[in-house]
């Protein structure tokens, strides 16, 4: 293949080819091998869920690219209106077999896909309500709209008894956990 690209050159559509002319006429019918595979590419698509897509892709993509290779086939997920178009291209016995078989795997995905979905509503009527107020307080010290706060008066002694006398706290004796007596005022 390195020795076509070297001697062979395209302009404007058309293809030389240089070289010993058996050489020259190997590589041409190589070429035309190839023109010939191309002009017999079709593609077609297919309605497939997207909720399987996922499945079909495979992790990194290994399921999809197994399936491209076992077909020889190029498979490519669109979006289009509803999201569920594959294009599927290549030779058209192949690209129908390739059909089938996505059909028949997006099948089964899609029975395991509404087994879920059954189990998990099935699921839900177990799981716990949402939580309904048990009771309301009226009248709560938090539901009233705050005083203005006001600083205590200084000058009355009423309100601060044990400010106001000279009373000597009780001593009394504590020992301490490292032995010895120790006095509090």
């Amino acid at each position: 293949k390195q020795w076509y690209q070297r001697r062979v050159a395209i302009t404007a559509g058309i293809i030389t080819i240089t070289g010993y002319q058996a050489n020259a006429e190997q590589a041409r019918d190589a070429i035309m091998k190839i023109v010939a595979e191309l002009e017999e590419r079709i593609s077609d698509t297919v309605e497939i869920d997207s909720r399987v897509h996922a499945r079909l892709i495979g992790q990194h993509g290994k399921r999809i690219r197994k399936i491209m290779d076992k077909f020889g086939v190029d498979i490519k997920f669109s979006g289009g209106e509803t999201g569920n178009t594959v294009t599927i291209e290549g030779n058209e016995e192949n690209v129908e077999d390739c059909k089938e078989h996505l059909l028949e795997l997006a099948e089964e995905y899609m029975d395991a896909v509404l087994e879920r979905l059954e189990f998990q509503a099935e699921m839900s009527q177990y799981s716990r309500p949402e939580p309904q107020p048990g009771f309301f307080v009226r009248d709560a010290p938090w539901q009233q709209a705050p005083q203005p706060q006001v600083a205590p008066d200084t000058s009355d002694m009423s309100a601060f008894p044990d400010l106001g006398s000279n009373t000597t706290a009780p001593s009394h004796s504590v020992s301490g956990s490292w032995g010895g007596n120790k006095r509090w005022r």
